[in-house]
């Protein structure tokens, strides 16, 4: 239940496309541009769970909110593509 007495529902979270263009293998973090709005969103590599995170790969994710910053990131990454110099190769 809600603050009002109302029951909560479930609406699931929507995941996006995007492409990343940085990655700092040394620091842990880097940055997918999104298919959707164009907009640059922090990762960081524990977000990624079926390979780890290389510049060029198109990748699927949600976007979430920093409570504590208002700063939004990217969660749940997928790999949906690898760039052409590594596909074959996993």
């Amino acid at each position: 239940m809600d603050e009002h007495g109302k029951k909560k529902t479930w609406k699931p979270r929507p995941r996006y496309m995007g492409k990343i263009t940085k990655f700092y293998r040394d620091k842990g973090y880097g940055f997918i541009v999104s298919d959707y709005d164009g907009e640059s969103y922090f990762f960081h590599i524990s977000q990624f769970v079926d390979d780890l995170p290389e510049r060029g790969m198109i990748v699927n994710f949600m976007i979430n909110t920093n409570k504590e910053t208002g700063k939004q990131y990217c969660s749940n990454c997928l790999v949906v593509e690898y760039p052409p110099e590594r596909r074959g190769r996993r």
